[in-house]
């Protein structure tokens, strides 16, 4: 019985620690729905973009991350969108992981790069 609250315990307690609102998330990082996101690509601008749920720890590393950068980074959280139309965004673009970060320009995708191991400095030039 201990042994169930303890883990109940810890498990509240790791969600309060990885789910943040959008206030604990850096300046450069902008929230971007999927509309506003079409938008974009259709305005063929050059920008980048993270993808995951908010509430997720890799999410919240990737953020942090990001959030070291010189650029504006989008970020798309699929937690808050309608399923069917993610699943098809995911589907079209290939992404297939829990996140998922790229360099878009307009509707192609150039680069993709896992948030949490890549160098950074190489996408500071945009």
């Amino acid at each position: 019985m201990r042994a169930f609250l303890v883990l109940g315990l810890l498990t509240l307690a790791g969600r309060w620690f990885f789910c943040r609102d959008k206030k604990g998330i850096s300046d450069n990082i902008q929230f971007i729905t999927l509309h506003e996101l079409l938008n974009k690509m259709d305005m063929k601008e050059t920008f980048l973009l993270f993808i995951g749920r908010l509430e997720q720890a890799e999410t919240q590393r990737g953020l942090d991350r990001l959030g070291q950068m010189n650029q504006t980074v989008y970020f798309l959280n699929v937690g808050e969108m309608d399923a069917v139309l993610y699943q098809e965004f995911a589907k079209f673009y290939r992404i297939q992981a829990a996140t998922h970060f790229a360099q878009f320009n307009g509707k192609h995708q150039f680069v993709t790069a896992n948030a949490l191991t890549v160098d950074l400095a190489y996408f500071n030039y945009l």
